[in-house]
């Protein structure tokens, strides 16, 4: 991909420790080396950390995956008619605000800045569908938004203390913390990305460091981080 550092774990099924290695800089300006204890942005990783939350909070019987959104969080919602089961699997049809471009630029013209959760809905919810609920499958953010609000609605609970009371402290992974702002714990890895010269959240050639760019547009869908060995705990205790 390009990018100056990666840090990579491996095990295979008769494995109990996995093998780590780092490669490349964490730093280029100070040409800092990568190592596997430094805290980074897992992006939309997280995502597997909302499927994992709502799950088991279905199975406690604390929310109905195959009840309505609506039924949550009122009527009026974008496909407030399908399950949350369908919406978690992006099956809503809904789009999210970073396709709507007014968003994007309001982005691109500070990406440190934090994003209210009201815009990023609002941004999203002024696109028209990809297709009717159900009808199809669209990879989005929303769909484990949505989801986590109604969570929040059913518990009287924040997402992101679900997160933690039932996948991430009993797993041991309370590294992988809720992270929707500039600033990275030390030690942290810069992160770069790969954007345009005139929009450095576009996909392009020219690398920028992103390390404070701000994740809050992505809540619960994008905004965890953490050491490797915090995310290798999040995948033994899923993995069981």
């Amino acid at each position: 991909a390009g990018l100056p550092g990666a840090v990579v774990a491996l095990r295979d099924g008769e494995e109990e420790r996995p093998r780590i290695h780092a490669f490349g800089l964490a730093d280029t300006k100070l040409r800092r080396p990568m190592t596997p204890d430094l805290h980074m942005r897992i992006g939309s990783v997280s995502k597997l950390i909302v499927a994992a939350t709502l799950l088991r909070l279905h199975r406690a019987g604390r929310i109905d995956l195959d009840r309505r959104l609506a039924d949550y969080l009122g009527p009026g919602q974008p496909a407030g008619g399908l399950g949350l089961r369908a919406i978690a699997a992006h099956r809503s049809g809904l789009r999210d605000a970073l396709e709507n471009p007014a968003f994007r630029a309001l982005l691109n013209r500070d990406p440190a800045a934090a994003r209210p959760l009201e815009e990023v809905l609002a941004a999203g919810a002024a696109l028209p569908p990809r297709f009717a609920p159900g009808a199809g499958v669209s990879y989005a953010n929303i769909n484990a938004i949505l989801p986590a609000l109604a969570a929040e609605q059913a518990t009287g609970v924040s997402f992101p203390a679900l997160a933690a009371q039932v996948v991430l402290g009993p797993g041991g992974a309370e590294g992988l913390a809720f992270m929707p702002e500039a600033a990275l714990p030390e030690p942290f890895a810069r992160g770069y990305r790969h954007g345009r010269r005139k929009g450095r959240i576009e996909y392009g050639r020219r690398l920028f460091d992103a390390t404070h760019f701000n994740p809050s547009w992505s809540w619960v869908a994008g905004s965890h981080a953490g050491a490797v060995s915090a995310l290798i705990a999040l995948i033994r205790e899923i993995d069981g």
